[in-house]
């Protein structure tokens, strides 16, 4: 086990880092010029921009360099913990990604306790209720959220909330801290969309029926061999 996951992890740095080869590639594939982007503040008109101001830029940025040099530049200073500056919000990357980070792991957290509540119980049902209407029923559930894609759902959850019930989740976000019961209006229809792909609701009816299958194997076994159906005379065997 230990030989595996030291194998696993070996591995995990090449593929990281053909990832972020791939991604800085395709970065500059895209037709567009980060410099001009940036003076003509996004699709503004880029012909107020002089060749000058442009040349300045991408020196300061270093985009005249060739790519192979500016990869390596960027990523011995992700080696050393330096992620740079955003571009657009002229503030470090690092407070950027916390900010971010800690948004994705409370709707995270949200998602994974909504589909474990909804999908264990259900799982349970499915697996004692085998092949009856119930059991199809959640199968069908399950596949449907397997199915849809999560993008796709969440616009359909607030079409239909905005359309049916003329309400919308509040814009913004209020942390946990602050105010409660408004983080939980903004995050619960994420947070329930995340779920619903997650729902593997005959996972643990399967996993039910498994353990079953596999008990009766092995009593199965034990009484070709010998043993008694009393659970005492079988231990004396």
């Amino acid at each position: 086990m230990g030989r595996y996951a030291l194998r696993r992890m070996l591995l995990f740095v090449p593929t990281l880092l053909m990832a972020t080869i791939l991604v800085f590639a395709l970065f500059w594939i895209v037709p567009g010029d980060p410099a001009l982007t940036i003076l003509a503040g996004g699709e503004g008109d880029s012909g107020s921009v002089s060749p000058e101001q442009l040349q300045q830029l991408r020196q300061k940025l270093g985009l005249d360099r060739p790519l192979y040099v500016q990869y390596a530049s960027w990523l011995g200073n992700v080696l050393r913990g330096d992620l740079g500056t955003s571009l657009w919000y002229k503030t470090p990357v690092w407070s950027q990604l916390k900010d971010r980070f800690l948004v994705s792991m409370e709707l995270a957290v949200m998602a994974i306790l909504l589909a474990v509540c909804a999908a264990v119980p259900l799982g349970v049902i499915s697996a004692v209720k085998q092949d009856t209407g119930l059991d199809y029923l959640s199968r069908i559930f399950s596949s449907v959220g397997i199915a849809l894609p999560t993008f796709w759902f969440g616009i359909l959850i607030v079409y239909a909330l905005a359309t049916f019930f003329e309400w919308l989740p509040p814009l913004g976000y209020a942390t946990l801290w602050d105010d409660p019961r408004l983080n939980l209006q903004q995050l619960i229809l994420p947070a329930l969309t995340l779920a619903f792909n997650d729902l593997r609701l005959h996972g643990p009816g399967d996993a039910f029926l498994d353990a079953g299958g596999d008990a009766e194997d092995y009593l199965r076994t034990a009484r070709a061999k010998g043993s008694s159906r009393s659970p005492s005379s079988a231990g004396t065997r």
